[in-house]
């Protein structure tokens, strides 16, 4: 580099909070509210995300490129199985904010058409969780709140879909509550293999 070209820049990092207390750890749900990292949430996270590309590219190859088998679905029109499945294109990769924004207005709008399929539900969840995994949420506690009611109203309305336990076990463990985390990934699992 030439001389003088290069000069660094400096600045604050933001305070952590200090830990919540014992009392205040646990929400309604029975789920841990959002804390610091400890050690063993990342490998949990990171489990999570690996076992959701899993279900994704699985389904993906029997129901067409890019997403879960929308197809597979009966009942549901062309027009919520091909949004169902663009969603899912624009938030894989999640490289950025805006595609994870417009895969939840996507999936907000399957909702909308299709209130009795699980997907839309599912993958609303999955963009509110992946935006704390890869550090774009703008409110990681809300984000987390909404990933775990999404996932759970999916499973009201399909108690054997596997990627609504996927979401579920994603947000569980991005929350800092491993046993449900792991219990939903088994359950995941067991749905997966039906």
């Amino acid at each position: 580099m030439p001389k003088g070209s290069y000069s660094p820049a400096f600045s604050p990092t933001p305070e952590r909070a200090a830990e919540p207390t014992a009392a205040a750890s646990t929400d309604v749900g029975g789920s841990a509210a959002p804390r610091s990292w400890p050690r063993f949430v990342l490998p949990a996270a990171l489990a999570g995300a690996v076992l959701v590309w899993f279900l994704v590219e699985r389904q993906g190859e029997q129901g067409g490129a890019g997403g879960p088998a929308a197809e597979a679905v009966t009942g549901i029109t062309t027009e919520s199985r091909v949004l169902f499945d663009q969603a899912f294109r624009v938030l894989m990769p999640p490289e950025d904010k805006a595609r994870m924004d417009a895969a939840q207005l996507m999936f907000g709008r399957v909702i909308e058409l299709e209130p009795d399929f699980a997907g839309g539900y599912s993958g609303k969840s999955l963009t509110h969780a992946i935006k704390v995994l890869f550090l774009k949420s703008d409110d990681r506690a809300a984000d987390l709140e909404q990933a775990r009611t999404l996932a759970r109203q999916a499973l009201e309305v399909d108690d054997e879909y596997g990627l609504a336990y996927s979401a579920l076990a994603v947000a569980h463990a991005l929350g800092a509550n491993e046993e449900q985390a792991l219990a939903n990934a088994r359950r995941a699992l067991t749905a997966e293999q039906q």
